[in-house]
């Protein structure tokens, strides 16, 4: 795709893209962070229902006095629409009517628009679309987020001449989470309700994680953008671990539990018989994927990790991740973000040990996210074998050499594990991480 080659040439024509973005939230937040490092990019505007709030996320990512004066701050969204500087708007508030009514202003106003809002995208995405698509304008989701990369993954297979089955996510899910309310939801996440308020945890949009709310969200946006189509009776949530994914998602004439083909759908990664799974967790996920296995070796098989930061995560990590930690510590009223001494969850989860389950941990020394030597497993398991890779932190989930180890680990034998196996990939033996 080129992309920085193309917005070096922009800049070079006629100047950088200038964008407006409304919500300074945690993705608004995250967005800002980058933008200083962005060479083609420009933020003209941005609205917030507390432009003090918005101009607190632009010093918390490193902005500088001056970029922040030449930014103008409203209370007004639909005021951005007005602004003939700005070509881009970014909608992040997450609301979905307001989505929804900026998103129609910006299309009338000639702007292009990306959706961070994939609660309003779920809505009405195809009809933003044709209307965009009417006014000569872009309609577009975050890329990044998980509809955005699963929808990419589609295309993808699409291109090279693939009919796409099932398209959609894992997550850990059984049948009572449908029971959780978000006073209940903090005991199904081995937390109290007080360690959840310290650590500005919303119990609605947890919830919404747990009880399939959030899911069902994803994979309406996800059928908007590829045509692919949902179960007529809602998500199943078939159990399946990464070994079973081609027998499980296919349809049920065929020996799966798909209802038909071209179907989007969220497996759960725990079985209903408590049978084991191998799970599989790319960056952060990897580190979440590491705990179910120490709480619960005798559900999980094997654990592969792509790109997972166990160890130091904020001393190796990109100096953007940083930046959006610290953005967040200030969101919450917090001193110190995640990923710091003060953090309650995350660095918890990098300090544990898993000992009685097989892992495979892939990295790369070109990730530009992750720091390839705070990804080493450092406990001298038998257990455990680290394969290197070439590519990005987000390619991993696209690369074909990362797909040939998982494919690797998935044929091993089920009981028990055989040697790692270096056919595909060179395998080495790294030097312990330094935690500098």
């Amino acid at each position: 795709m080129n992309l920085h080659r193309l917005l070096q040439r922009r800049v070079e024509q006629s100047g950088p893209v200038r964008v407006g973005l409304i919500g300074a939230g945690k993705f608004g937040t995250m967005f800002l962070s980058q933008v200083s490092t962005t060479p083609g990019l420009e933020v003209a505007a941005i609205a917030d229902l507390s432009p003090d709030r918005a101009r607190a996320a632009c010093r918390s990512t490193g902005w500088d006095a001056g970029r922040i004066d030449a930014v103008r701050f409203t209370d007004a969204a639909m005021a951005l629409m007005e602004d003939a500087r700005i070509e881009v708007v970014i909608e992040a508030t997450g609301h979905p009517a307001a989505g929804l009514r900026h998103a129609i202003g910006a299309i009338d106003a000639g702007k292009h628009i990306v959706m961070v809002n994939v609660e309003a995208d779920a809505l009405a995405g195809p009809l933003l679309a044709e209307r965009a698509a009417r006014a000569g304008v872009v309609y577009s989701l975050a890329y990044g987020d998980q509809p955005a990369l699963v929808c990419e993954m589609v295309d993808w297979a699409r291109t090279c001449g693939f009919a796409v089955i099932a398209a959609g996510k894992g997550t850990k899910y059984l049948p009572e989470f449908h029971a959780s309310t978000p006073a209940t939801v903090w005991g199904y996440y081995g937390l109290t309700p007080e360690a959840a308020a310290a650590g500005g945890m919303n119990p609605q949009m947890f919830n919404s994680f747990l009880d399939g709310t959030k899911s069902a969200i994803e994979m309406a946006a996800i059928a908007n953008a590829t045509g692919l189509t949902p179960p007529p009776d809602g998500l199943g949530f078939p159990p399946c671990g990464a070994r079973e994914l081609a027998s499980v998602l296919r349809p049920s004439n065929e020996g799966g539990a798909l209802h038909h083909a071209g179907q989007v759908e969220v497996v759960s990664s725990v079985h209903r018989d408590g049978s084991p799974v191998v799970v599989i967790g790319h960056s952060l996920g990897g580190v979440y994927a590491r705990e179910l296995a120490a709480r619960d070796p005798e559900r999980i098989e094997r654990v592969i990790t792509l790109g997972s930061p166990i160890n130091a995560p904020r001393d190796s990590c990109h100096r953007a991740v940083r930046a959006v930690a610290d953005s967040i510590a200030v969101l919450r009223g917090q001193r110190e973000g995640c990923l710091t001494e003060s953090c309650s969850c995350g660095l918890e989860l990098t300090q544990r040990r898993t000992h009685a389950v097989p892992i495979t941990v892939v990295y790369s020394r070109t990730d530009g996210i992750v720091h390839w030597e705070s990804c080493i497993d450092q406990t001298s398991s038998g257990l455990v074998d680290h394969v290197e890779v070439m590519g990005s932190h987000v390619g991993m989930a696209l690369s074909p050499d990362v797909f040939r180890i998982i494919a690797d680990r998935l044929a091993m034998p089920r009981p028990e594990a055989r040697p790692p196996s270096t056919r595909l990939l060179r395998l080495i033996s790294p030097r312990p991480a330094s935690t500098r």
